[in-house]
């Protein structure tokens, strides 16, 4: 710190939001040395494209002093994250640059709270579960904590999010699985639609925003109609099998069949002969 460059900030410590309007501070300068001497800025610890100054230095008689502006603008882009910032202010003479006097400051950059939120598909058509993909994308400067709900008008669905309370770090983004049953699933009947709202809030703000989907469920059968055109085959099936069966008997069976067909034709008629007899 050099006893013949006097410097003050003001205000020290500043706040500004990323994106937003820009702030200032003065830089006071004044020369408490025997000489006229040119002062430069130099601040450390900061991007270049944060801050400006009015005047890149002053020259100052003995005892003068200058005011110069400073200008703090943080631009809004990924990689950006609230917080603070310390930084050094340093004041330099020309006339010898290892003489400088330095003064701290703080730059505080506000928490933005910005996301978008999106769901792929937005329409499941299923007999058992309907699965969806929910984005959030966090456009923010600071990391945020979701609480997630969905819910049916009917109140017929149970849902499900994994992870329940998904954490986004800023600029980041996080996939979330939403799983959709309904809470009764009969075999029949027609479709059932259920037209569910999902909101997603973040934990300790105001901030939220929803999507509307829909699940419909798809019974097994709409009907009895292909039961009983399922039973009638199976009836069918049943007769003609019976009728085969019958039709061997009377020979003898399969085996007698297949070892002497001559002899299960004899066998046969004879069988048929002995019905016609018992009704005359």
């Amino acid at each position: 710190m050099s006893d013949r460059i006097k410097v003050n900030l003001a205000p020290s410590a500043l706040q500004v939001n990323a994106g937003g309007e820009p702030i200032e501070a003065s830089i006071t300068v004044q020369n408490l040395g025997d000489i006229v001497d040119r002062f430069s800025f130099q601040l450390d610890d900061l991007d270049p494209d944060w801050y400006t100054f009015s005047e890149p230095g002053v020259s100052l008689f003995p005892n003068d002093k200058a005011q110069v502006r400073i200008k703090f603008q943080v631009p809004k882009k990924e990689g950006i994250k609230a917080g603070a910032y310390p930084f050094n202010l340093r004041v330099v003479s020309d006339s010898n640059p290892e003489e400088y006097s330095i003064v701290q400051g703080s730059l505080e950059i506000g928490s933005l709270a910005e996301f978008h939120l999106d769901m792929n598909p937005k329409r499941v058509e299923t007999r058992k579960s309907a699965e969806y993909r929910i984005t959030l994308a966090n456009s923010g400067t600071s990391d945020l904590t979701f609480d997630l709900k969905a819910r049916d008008t009917e109140e017929g669905c149970h849902f499900r999010f994994t992870p329940q309370n998904p954490v986004v770090p800023a600029w980041k983004t996080v996939v979330v699985k939403l799983t959709g049953q309904p809470k009764r699933r009969p075999w029949l009947g027609e479709n059932k639609h259920y037209n569910f709202t999902l909101a997603a809030n973040i934990q300790g703000k105001t901030e939220s925003k929803s999507l509307n989907g829909e699940l419909i469920y798809r019974p097994r059968w709409r009907s009895l109609r292909p039961l009983w055109r399922v039973l009638r085959i199976l009836l069918i099936l049943a007769a003609i099998a019976g009728a085969v069966y019958f039709i061997l008997w009377l020979g003898g069976g399969l085996g007698q069949l297949l070892d002497n067909a001559g002899e299960w034709l004899s066998q046969a008629k004879d069988t048929l002969s002995n019905f016609a007899n018992r009704f005359r």
